[in-house]
């Protein structure tokens, strides 16, 4: 048998511990992994879980012993949990608790090709002690998306872009280059590169290319119409999956959603042939907008997923507000609660009938929140953590660095630029320290937060969306509440489905 550390998941120095992460954040776990999880663990325990490396357990308790000099029955009574576990683990070392997560240790029959080492690891002397694990920020960014280009191939009615600025990245390969190399030394987990739309920066394939030799997988996602030449070179650079994005296959329809010219959808399916021909996966992703919610729509787009077995996932999301549309454009564009609803009670049918090995990603009834929450407790206990700038940074194709995509230039949340620091260095700014550990005497007296007994807690760990506090508020009231907080002025924006 050969036993591995799950390549679901990833392991990241995090200075006194380690981080257990889900290896990516877009792409669906191919052995039985979680989709989200991340967990702070022992420097010790990361070192054992890199000797499962597809080896028998003898010759993996042989290596740990010679190595690290721990005999096989301290250790093996612990790491056996963690074998093709069900559910989460809870150990418990010397009155600390630590998390792991399911099949954490995978047991196979046959080798897997193309596994991850994490090898590395044991070459560094790390702390053999089991420390504290506090919630705080990573001590080096985990995601890096890079944005290359601001130019799109289609002009889509939900645009949530700063569409102000109509360029590709000035930044040279070499620059590029060197900031994947670095983004690699630091032990990102995720690199993507995005747009606007990848496929309209004009380097793309030069990139792409460099990124994959690092060993990294981006995320490609698109709306533009790739012809066969173009899929070669994906595939021939190492690509095995993209993303699709597709609203509609009634030419009219889409017209109006993405407003692009005649025979997009042709050029669509010849792509999607192409894509099947070279071998390449596609996710398939549709947004939901007043336009496209029709029943006709949903079942159409469901014959395409069964006609393409390339198709691996397809994904069905809701269009939301866009502080880069104005308040009207956003009620004509938007659906509404019913709407997905019932949407999602047609994909429930829908998914009944499709190919077992197509995975359908969409909200059901309830799954929607919809009204604030009644308490500031339960506002700090229910509400979801945001990655920005507590594991997580976006670079804009200038070369400046924000804490998320969906703020773009808004200078309040730029922490720094490429062309004239590190990302470590960036990282580590005052600034960026300052804002994710935001002090109440930064915060103007007009805002509802400066004197609510409750500020500690939500500047800490898990924070608040940003870009919804701009969306509902404007620019100038960036430091307000996050809208869904119950001390949260009122507002006219269409933050959620109504």
């Amino acid at each position: 048998m050969y036993y591995y550390f799950n390549p679901d998941y990833h392991l990241k120095y995090n200075k006194d511990n380690f981080l257990l992460l889900t290896y990516s954040l877009f792409f669906s776990p191919k052995y039985n992994g979680e989709t989200k999880f991340e967990s702070k663990i022992p420097q010790l325990f990361a070192v054992l879980l890199s000797y499962f490396d597809g080896q028998n357990l003898d010759s993996i308790y042989d290596k740990i012993e010679k190595d690290c000099k721990i005999q096989r029955e301290k250790v093996e009574p612990l790491l056996s949990q963690l074998i093709n576990n069900d559910e989460r683990v809870f150990l418990k070392i010397e009155k600390e608790g630590y998390v792991f997560p399911k099949n954490c240790i995978i047991k196979r029959n046959k080798p897997i090709i193309e596994y991850k080492e994490y090898s590395h690891i044991r070459e560094n002397k790390y702390n053999i002690d089991f420390p504290v694990i506090d919630i705080n920020r990573h001590y080096t960014p985990t995601d890096i998306i890079l944005n290359l280009t601001t130019k799109c191939y289609t002009d889509c009615i939900y645009c949530y872009c700063d569409r102000s600025r109509k360029f590709d990245s000035p930044l040279s390969l070499d620059k590029i280059n060197s900031l994947t190399d670095e983004f690699e030394n630091i032990g990102v987990r995720n690199f993507d590169i995005t747009g606007g739309d990848i496929f309209m920066y004009s380097k793309w394939k030069e990139v792409i290319k460099y990124v994959i030799s690092r060993g990294f997988k981006p995320y490609l996602s698109t709306k533009k119409p790739l012809n066969e030449t173009e899929v070669e070179i994906l595939k021939n650079i190492g690509v095995d999956s993209i993303q699709f994005s597709l609203d509609s296959l009634f030419p009219k329809q889409s017209t109006e959603v993405v407003r692009i010219g005649d025979g997009y959808i042709d050029k669509v399916r010849k792509t999607f042939n192409c894509l099947k021909k070279y071998g390449i996966e596609v996710n398939l992703h549709t947004i939901i907008t007043n336009k496209n919610k029709e029943k006709e729509s949903i079942l159409k787009l469901s014959e395409f997923v069964r006609e393409f077995d390339n198709i691996y996932e397809w994904r069905i999301d809701n269009a939301f507000y866009s502080s880069f549309l104005t308040l009207g454009q956003n009620k004509l564009m938007l659906p509404r609660l019913h709407d997905m609803e019932k949407i999602g009670e047609w994909l429930k049918e829908i998914e009944q009938t499709m190919r077992k090995d197509v995975k359908l990603t969409y909200l059901e009834a309830g799954d929607f929140k919809t009204e604030p929450y009644q308490t500031i407790e339960e506002f700090h206990d229910r509400r979801s953590g945001c990655s920005a700038n507590w594991s997580a940074l976006y670079v804009l194709p200038d070369g400046k660095v924000t804490i998320c995509e969906f703020l773009y230039w808004h200078e309040r949340f730029i922490i720094g630029d490429i062309n004239k620091n590190t990302i470590l260095e960036i990282w580590n700014s005052e600034k960026a320290k300052n804002l994710f550990h935001l002090k109440r005497e930064m915060v103007r007296d007009s805002s509802p937060c400066k004197h609510c007994d409750g500020f500690e807690i939500c500047h800490n760990y898990k924070h608040f969306c940003w870009k919804d506090v701009i969306a509902a508020y404007g620019n100038e009231n960036w430091d307000f509440p996050d809208p869904s907080c119950p001390k949260a002025p009122k507002h006219d924006k269409h933050l959620k489905l109504l």
